[in-house]
């Protein structure tokens, strides 16, 4: 009884942070485009995970971007097949027209100002933004065009955000964003 009303206070707690995904990297230029005609996509996917200073943490990295490979390759077959552009995965990065980097540097610890929100059982709000957990860099080897896109985790606390905690699960998926910014590197490259 007692290990289950514990259980029950740590999980109200933790419920109470609403995080999403953002960027401010998008290209907004068109000037040549993937999408105006046909194209054959040879690509290249390189992930490296890495660990960020001064956080806690496993130390799974080769673990993390072998487990993330296939959702990127999932997604980046996605975005191809919306553009009418064919696409195959190469092994060697010098057989690749298309390069995309992925740089995983996730952050366990809380952020400063969330201590406070924790101390004080979630009554003290508290709002920060992970900066650079996720970065994509796309390279077009046949218009020579190249983006980086890093991604932030913009996190809001407090106990009053319990009812509506559950908005995490739909909007702290980063593969969307990982979507969203090969097509907008696609389309205003």
């Amino acid at each position: 009884m007692r290990l289950t009303v514990l259980l029950s206070i740590i999980l109200i707690l933790q419920g109470c942070t609403v995080a999403y995904y953002k960027t401010d990297d998008e290209l907004n230029s068109p000037e040549t485009s993937l999408s105006k005609g046909k194209c054959n996509i040879e690509y290249f996917l390189e992930i490296s995970a890495e660990m960020r200073q001064r956080t806690t943490g496993t130390n799974e990295r080769a673990e993390w971007a072998e487990k993330a490979e296939s959702k990127y390759i999932n997604s980046i077959e996605n975005v191809f097949s919306s553009v009418p552009c064919s696409s195959n995965q190469v092994s060697a990065k010098e057989h690749a027209n298309f390069i995309i980097n992925v740089k995983i540097s996730p952050y366990h610890s809380a952020l400063s100002q969330e201590w406070l929100t924790g101390l004080s059982f979630g009554l003290i709000p508290s709002w920060g933004t992970r900066p650079n957990e996720y970065t994509y860099t796309f390279r077009n080897l046949e218009n020579s065009a190249s983006h980086k896109y890093s991604i932030d985790n913009v996190s809001f606390n407090h106990l009053v955000l319990f009812p509506v905690f559950w908005v995490t699960f739909l909007t702290l998926d980063e593969t969307k964003e990982f979507e969203r910014a090969l097509e907008n590197f696609i389309e205003n490259s």
